[in-house]
């Protein structure tokens, strides 16, 4: 599962109004997202983290779906 930011600038306002960045800290987080998402396509599901909830309820079905696929042996 791949939980991925609505965009970087998203990203980055959030980690902004935090206030527990500095601005170095700041621009590695953002370089190494802006990195990582070059590899979401290789994750079975992506979930877009534009509301929290929503985003909570999508992983907890995923995990559900596969925990009742994978555990059909016991």
């Amino acid at each position: 599962i791949f939980i991925e930011p609505p965009s970087i600038e998203a990203l980055q306002q959030r980690l902004m109004m935090r206030g527990t960045e500095t601005e170095d800290t700041l621009q590695a987080r953002i370089s190494k997202s802006a990195y990582e998402l070059s590899f979401k396509e290789h994750f079975d599901k992506i979930i877009i983290n534009d509301d929290l909830d929503v985003a909570c309820g999508a992983a907890a079905e995923i995990l559900e779906e596969f925990l009742k696929t994978n555990n059909s042996s016991t």
